[in-house]
């Protein structure tokens, strides 16, 4: 029953769709009508759309109506087209689908969809050749005409243009060529149609036209000749005919049509529109007017003079032509008479070949003439080529003159040898100075060019003037003569004597001059001074800045000094490239003391011995000249950071003067060393440094402990072994000492008696040190000596040292303190190894000391974690990170050693718990403003459940005025932050400064407990009720007498300890 509802469902729907399919006929793009030619193919004639709704259809078929006079003789086919290229127009893009031949109007034998959207599709005709003039395509499209597959056919009809055949036989000109100027196009330009045989315009021939001058003068027909024609009209824009003159007519003419001619018609000359040339210049030599002048016509566009014209036109060398740089001369604007430009006198300077002039005037087109030569003139001028320069006195030009015979235009006369004679130009320059050189030198090729030009007398403004038999003369450019290349130098300031090293009384000045002996000021020269050879003292230096730069030509010296006292010295003056000066004489005496002078220096010197070469001191002048009346008391000390740190001088360390000399005769250093330097000192004089010198090692005088013996057990090898050394006068160990042998002994009466020492004695000494290594003594005891000795010197004894007994037992020198659960304990145990008799064993360093909880004590399960073994070092275990996890009373920890030991136990110690919150124990009051609370805060740290973590010695607590209580602006002063101490932290020292009532104090913690605040209480008030939760009544102690604050203080007291006792 379901299926057959359903299959009659489905009928219906395709029912009901096919009842609504329907092709709709429309018109298509506009094609315009209007004449075709015969024999004309594919000539758009109808255009129509179709398009459908509903299901898909064909379009497979149609008929056509031509309303038209055509006939079958009138045209070839029909053809069917589909808009394929998507452009709007019939085109040769669009896709084929029939055709129907002659005389046929019916297209069948396709099939193409119709689409929802309309398709265009195209019908054309191919025109007969033999087509009638006069017959008409007029087709017409009915909905009945079109042949669909399925659907309903509506809209329509469609009817195409009118399509005359006419064929065209003939060229007719509308508009007549006139208006013509020469050149210029045509203001009315010619217009030609082509027409049939009936005379009737033939709109669709769109072929070319084209036109030529058939009659009247010479002229040139110009423009565009040939013009496609457009609906079948040729339009001519732009025809000109260059030459003027009458009777000119056009001929127009496009294949066999018959051709047209225009009406005779007159070309009139123009507006002025182009120069031209009409003499070209000619005959020209630099600077002299051309032999032929030059001829301008003003033309029209087509050439033809206008003779109406008067314009100005100006001449000018073409650019880039002929020689760069020369200059038009003349009058070079010239206005035209009757249209023509006559130029008179025109030249060019410069000689050259291709030279041309460019002719121009405002709005016309410029000309060019052809080109010519400008050749080379007579003789007429001279000219300075290369200006003199760079003259010094005396000395040749370093820039030579040059000097060019010239034609009037200014060209090099090549062809001249003339004899150019060089002089001072008159009232230039120094009054009496000379021209020296050759002053007359022959030309050749033209060109004259001097050599050896010089002028003796320095000066500014100097010209020169050549001149030469027949031609100008010229003068050259002014030029300075300066003073010459410095040669020499010259003293002006001659040196003065002086003391030893002290500047000159007179200080030397020093010019540097040319070879004439003038100053040469833009000298910078550096000059150098110094002492004249065989002058003076040998071995004299001279001091100060020798070496001075000129500045504008003199070197001025400063601070020249001779150290040497002596006379007859000179100074000798010099400078690279310059003649040196050499001064007068001049004496240097003996100055004041200025300073000390190690004279001989020590030497020789070894440990604790007086040096072999004792030092010896002069007090010296600033040139370093022996003061011979000098007394002065010099003292000797080792220079700070000398030799060997500690190191001390001995012997005379003051000595005074004689004859300005202090000789030392015993002076010694104890330590041996390198590097060693002594200071001499006055107390005024500038401090004196000997050079360094060596301490070495001298011969032996002694033995010395190097190390104590130390560490000693009964009857074991001492941990530390004694050293001994062998020393010279000044403690410095013999290291050349590898002989010597050192026995040793107990010093009688010393340690235990009874007691024997073992090991291997004698030692022979390495490098000055002997070194034991295997003493031991049998019995323990208290201040045991050891003598040491060699044979020859004088023994010597070690420092008292004990020797303990044999590890017995342990003891705990540290007990365990400050536990809290799961922490490191607060206190850290240590653990001694000890004698028989408690005494440390301080050379026990590999006894493994292991600790554990006691069995029995504190809680049971509990766990004691850390480094739970250590080895002892210097006798002692050091625990540094033991914990027990569970919180408990009456823990002992129990300490065992291995090699065993008698074990011990510590003392006795509880485990708190880790403290989670403050609690205020003792409220803070009795407070005064600026004065700390007569009862301070104490804090304690509790667990949750209130119990006091005593194990906690670290955690901070900090005490502030809680936000918002007592007085704005108050501060709390004292210590504000406490280490808590077993779990209480005590405030010893706080106060508030500004009175006020309900203050609180809240308290926080590092690391963070949970916080907790005081009670409210008063600060310059008391509380009669002691500082309950809420603030309480209490009278000012401002102002009040003795007595009052007293019975305030009282009651505060007595209602304090009511409280507590309530709280008990």
């Amino acid at each position: 029953m379901f299926m057959r509802s359903a299959l009659v469902m489905l009928f219906v729907a395709l029912c009901t769709s096919l009842a609504a399919q329907t092709i709709t006929l429309s018109n298509g793009p506009v094609i315009a009508g209007g004449t075709t030619p015969s024999g004309a193919n594919a000539v758009a004639a109808a255009s129509f759309n179709l398009a459908r709704s509903g299901a898909n259809s064909l379009f497979t078929a149609l008929t056509l109506v031509n309303g038209g006079t055509a006939t079958g003789s009138d045209y070839v086919r029909y053809q069917l087209w589909r808009e394929n290229d998507n452009n709007g127009q019939f085109s040769g893009g669009d896709l084929l689908l029939a055709s129907a031949n002659s005389p046929s109007l019916a297209f069948s034998g396709f099939s193409t969809q119709v689409p929802i959207s309309p398709a265009t599709f195209y019908v054309s005709v191919d025109v007969a050749a033999g087509a009638t003039d006069g017959r008409t395509f007029q087709l017409s499209i009915t909905a009945a005409n079109v042949t669909v597959s399925q659907g309903t056919k509506t809209g329509g009809p469609v009817n195409g243009p009118t399509l005359t055949v006419s064929t065209p036989t003939q060229l007719v000109i509308t508009t007549q060529p006139g208006g013509a100027l020469g050149g210029t196009a045509f203001t009315t330009q010619p217009v030609v149609e082509v027409r049939n045989a009936s005379n009737v315009l033939v709109t669709s021939f769109s072929g070319n036209i084209a036109v030529a001058k058939s009659a009247g003068p010479a002229g040139t027909l110009s423009g565009t000749l040939v013009v496609a024609a457009v609906g079948g009209v040729g339009t001519f824009t732009n025809l000109s005919i260059d030459l003027a003159g009458t009777g000119y007519q056009l001929t127009f003419t496009t294949g066999s049509l018959t051709p047209a001619v225009s009406t005779p018609f007159a070309v009139s000359v123009g507006s002025a529109n182009k120069l031209s040339v009409q003499t070209q210049p000619g005959g020209a030599s630099g600077g002299l007017a051309f032999a032929t002048q030059p001829v301008i016509h003003v033309l029209d566009a087509g050439n033809n003079l206008v003779s109406a014209s008067s314009a100005t036109v100006t001449a000018a060398i073409t650019s880039g032509t002929g020689t760069a740089g020369a200059a038009l001369g003349g009058t070079t604007a010239q206005a035209a008479s009757s249209g023509v430009a006559t130029f008179s006198n025109l030249s060019i300077n410069l000689a050259g070949t291709g030279y041309s002039l460019t002719f121009t005037a405002t709005s016309l087109t410029s000309a060019v003439s052809a080109t010519f030569n400008v050749t080379v003139g007579s003789a007429t001028q001279l000219a300075v080529q290369a200006q003199p320069g760079g003259a010094s006195g005396g000395q040749a030009f370093t820039t030579q003159p040059v000097v060019h015979v010239l034609d009037a235009g200014g060209n090099l006369v090549t062809s001249s040898g003339l004899s150019i004679s060089a002089a001072i130009s008159t009232g230039t320059g120094t009054a009496g100075s000379t021209l020296g050189g050759t002053t007359a030198q022959a030309a050749s090729g033209g060109v004259a060019s001097f050599s050896n030009l010089s002028i003796d007398l320095a000066g500014s403004g100097y010209r020169l003037t050549f001149s030469a038999t027949g031609v100008s003369s010229v003068d050259s450019a002014l030029f300075n003569v300066i003073v010459g290349a410095a040669a020499k130098l010259a003293i002006t300031t001659q040196p003065a004597g002086s003391t030893g090293g002290v500047s000159l009384a007179a200080q030397p000045v020093v010019v540097v001059q040319d070879a004439g002996g003038n100053l040469v000021s833009s000298s910078g020269a550096t000059v150098s001074a110094s002492i004249t050879p065989a002058t003076g003292t040998g071995g004299a230096t001279l001091l100060g800045t020798t070496s001075q730069a000129a500045a504008a030509g003199v070197a001025t010296f400063t601070n020249l000094a001779i150290d040497l006292a002596g006379t007859g010295y000179s100074l000798t003056f010099a400078s690279a490239g310059l003649t040196s000066a050499i001064s007068g004489t001049f004496n240097i005496t003996v100055g004041a003391a200025a300073s000390l002078s190690v004279s001989t220096q020590p030497a020789g010197a070894s440990g604790g011995t007086q040096f072999a070469t004792q030092p010896v001191v002069q007090v010296v002048d600033a040139g370093g000249n022996l003061v011979t009346g000098a007394g002065n008391s010099i003292t000797v000390s080792i220079k700070a950071g000398t030799g060997t740190t500690g190191a001390a001088l001995s012997g005379t360390l003051t000595l005074a003067a004689s004859g300005g000399v202090a000789t030392w005769l015993d002076l010694a250093i104890d330590l041996a060393g390198t590097a060693y330097e002594l200071e001499f000192n006055d107390g005024s004089l500038p401090t004196a440094t000997s050079a360094a010198f060596d301490v070495t090692i001298g011969s032996p005088v002694a033995l010395r402990v190097a190390t104590d013996p130390a560490g000693a057990v009964q009857a074991t090898v001492f941990a530390t072994q004694p050293q001994i050394e062998i020393v010279d006068a000044g403690g410095n160990r013999i290291t050349s000492d590898n002989t010597t042998q050192i026995s040793v002994t107990i010093v009688a009466s010393t340690g235990t008696a009874g007691a024997v020492l073992s090991g291997t004695t004698p030692v022979t000494m390495t490098a000055g040190l002997a070194t034991f290594t295997d003493l031991e003594i049998d019995l323990p005891g208290a201040d045991y000596e050891l003598e040491f000795s060699d044979g020859a010197l004088s023994p010597v004894r070690c420092a008292a040292f004990d020797v303990a007994g044999l590890p017995t037992l342990l003891g705990v020198s540290t007990q365990p303190a400050s536990a809290t659960a799961g922490a490191l304990l607060g206190v850290q145990p240590a653990v001694e190894v000890r004698d028989a008799a408690g005494a440390l064993v301080a050379n026990d360093n590999s006894t493994q000391i292991t600790v554990a909880i006691l069995g029995g004590s504190g809680t049971p399960g509990a766990v004691l974690s850390g480094t739970l073994t250590l080895t002892v070092v210097n006798g002692v275990a050091a625990f540094t990170d033991l914990a027990i996890d569970l919180v408990g009373t009456g823990y002992q920890l129990s300490f065992t050693a291995a090699p065993a030991l008698t074990p011990v136990d510590s003392a006795v110690f509880d485990v708190s718990t880790p403290a989670t919150q403050l609690v205020v124990f003792t409220q803070p009051s009795l407070a005064d403003p600026g004065v700390v609370f007569g009862q301070q805060p104490v804090i304690h740290l509790t667990d949750a459940l209130g119990n006091i973590a005593t194990g906690d010695s670290s955690t901070q607590v900090t005490a502030t005025i809680l936000s918002g209580t007592g007085t704005a602006g108050a501060t709390l002063f004292g210590m504000a932050t406490v280490t808590a101490v077993n779990g209480v932290a005590t405030f010893t020292n706080l106060g508030i400064d500004l009175a006020g009532n309900g203050y609180q104090l809240t308290f926080v913690s590092t690391p963070v407990l949970t916080p907790t605040a005081s009670n409210s209480f008063s600060v310059g008030t008391v509380s009669v009720g002691g500082g309950d939760s809420k603030d309480d009544e209490g009278c000012s102690t401002s102002g009040q007498s003795g007595m009052t604050l007293w019975l305030a203080l009282a009651l505060a007291v007595a209602g304090f300890t009511v409280r507590r006792m309530r709280r008990a």
